[in-house]
């Protein structure tokens, strides 16, 4: 979000929230839709996770309280990539002011531990890959598709996606009470 746009959107939910037209920043009539508690609310709610997405943008350090990562959604049956491992984490901590996690993260602690490696791609890049104990601890691949190009995926099951979630839950430099 640019800077721009992110002051104009906050500078009108803040007119908004205050009960006043943002065209012409006047007080609306007491009647108006404005001021009815069913709108209110939500608008509040919105202006505050702005103001809060942005904050937690400079966040420094992880913040994973003990037992927050009891909420992620129950992935049994299924196999899933690491980015949707991190979004569902991401939802949970981001707004305790944390640092956000991402698949370089657990990639390269995956990687630190050998369950990983990684590969020289014949452009120069490098590029994640299984090795022979990557099966072992729930980690293999599935052909993908975006935008018609065909792609490899790492994915994870239950048992990867408890894996991930130890990592993630190592990566606080602290353990917090669980919040209420």
């Amino acid at each position: 979000m640019t800077t721009q746009l992110y002051r104009e959107a906050v500078h009108v939910l803040e007119l908004l929230t205050q009960g006043k037209d943002p065209v012409t920043k006047e007080m609306v009539e007491a009647t108006h839709f404005l001021h009815d508690p069913q709108i209110l609310r939500p608008l509040s709610f919105l202006l505050g996770t702005i103001q809060h997405v942005k904050s937690t943008k400079a966040a420094k350090e992880f913040i994973i309280p003990e037992g927050i990562l009891e909420g992620l959604p129950d992935w049994k049956g299924i196999q899933i990539g690491v980015n949707e491992f991190c979004r569902h984490v991401n939802l949970l901590i981001v707004p305790l002011g944390s640092k956000q996690v991402n698949s370089k993260h657990l990639f390269d602690r995956l990687k630190q531990l050998g369950i990983l490696s990684e590969e020289t791609t014949e452009e120069g890049g490098k590029r994640t890959i299984l090795n022979e104990t990557s099966e072992a601890y729930g980690i293999s691949t599935t052909e993908r598709n975006f935008k018609g190009r065909p792609y490899t995926q790492i994915v994870f099951d239950e048992q990867g996606v408890n894996l991930l979630t130890k990592i993630v839950e190592e990566l606080s430099p602290h353990t917090l009470a669980t919040p209420k």
